[in-house]
């Protein structure tokens, strides 16, 4: 039994060594590893930054369009008011002037 033992010395030698240099690899890698997830934490965090000024951007310009969106239909309603048509002659007239359009 003895010699059989010393027969598997060297095996587990050579293992110990492979098992040793496969934790250092891991250890290495775990290090890098942390450090990325340190950018990308970061990078996070701007993003997110970006993405809340973005949506304040959009609920503005949403806000500003449905302004002017109302204000259009309004001034497109009056034209209408403000034009007559006569069907019989297919003929569209409009009597419309600046000063008569109402100021919103």
């Amino acid at each position: 039994m003895k010699s059989q033992l010393e027969a598997l010395q060297p095996i587990l030698v050579s293992t110990v060594k492979e098992t040793n240099e496969l934790l250092d690899r891991i250890n290495s890698d775990k290090k890098e590893a942390e450090k990325t997830r340190g950018i990308v934490e970061a990078e996070e965090a701007v993003v997110n930054v970006k993405a809340t000024e973005a949506k304040a951007i959009r609920q503005d310009c949403e806000a500003e369009l449905a302004v002017v969106s109302t204000t259009s239909n309004y001034f497109f309603a009056v034209i209408l008011l403000m034009c007559t048509s006569d069907i019989e002659h297919e003929e569209m007239h409009c009597h419309l002037y600046i000063d008569d359009l109402p100021m919103a």
